[in-house]
């Protein structure tokens, strides 16, 4: 199941930001791997090593394929650990499946311009 680590949470059309930075699902899903919950004192030696290469894994960000069960892993650890603002953007980033990879038109122009319309951050705090 591929999903865009690099995709900005946003909330009604505006990105979330905390501390000015623009939140991302791979910086929450990463966040969420790492921190030891509070409701899971003694998980296995195993357990926190397959997180951390998980999370290892979608720190480098962009279009990741996960399996089944590392989906609903990261979507149970960040809907545990954030509050409704992050889970609901995250969760939005989570059921979405991507289009096809569009076929490459090296005579198309892909370079970006700005968009002098983008909509003002949203500012979220823990």
């Amino acid at each position: 199941m591929k999903r865009d680590f690099n995709a900005p949470l946003t909330f009604a059309g505006k990105p979330i930001e905390e501390n000015k930075a623009v939140l991302t699902l791979g910086g929450v899903s990463v966040n969420a791997l790492l921190v030891m919950p509070d409701n899971e004192p003694n998980l296995q030696a195993e357990e926190k090593f397959k997180r951390y290469k998980l999370a290892e894994r979608l720190s480098a960000g962009g279009v990741q394929d996960l399996s089944v069960d590392e989906l609903a892993l990261v979507k149970r650890l960040v809907g545990n650990m954030y509050q409704p603002i992050i889970v609901g953007a995250s969760f939005d980033l989570f059921e979405r499946e991507l289009p096809p990879e569009p076929v490459e038109d090296k005579a198309a122009d892909t370079t970006e311009q700005p968009n002098a319309a983008d909509p003002a951050p949203v500012s979220y705090q823990a």
